[in-house]
C-alpha cells in the first residue's frame, strides 16, 4: 500500500481489515513494537552505468 500522509496510516491502522491482520501476525510472533517511520531521502536511477552496453 502507498499511502500519502500520516492520517492515512493512521486511519488504516484503526481499520477492522488492519486490526484482524496484525491478530494473525502476533500469533507467531513474542513481542512486536509498532513503529511509524518517515522517509527523509529516496534515490533513483543516475544514468547508465559504466559497465552498461551502448
Amino acid at each position: 500500500m502507498d499511502w500519502s500522509s500520516i492520517e492515512e496510516v493512521r486511519a488504516w491502522k484503526g481499520s477492522a481489515e488492519f486490526k484482524e491482520r496484525m491478530s494473525r501476525v502476533q500469533n507467531h510472533i513474542d513481542k512486536f513494537t509498532p513503529t511509524e517511520l518517515e522517509v527523509v531521502a529516496t534515490a533513483g536511477p543516475q544514468g547508465p552505468k559504466p559497465w552498461a552496453e551502448h
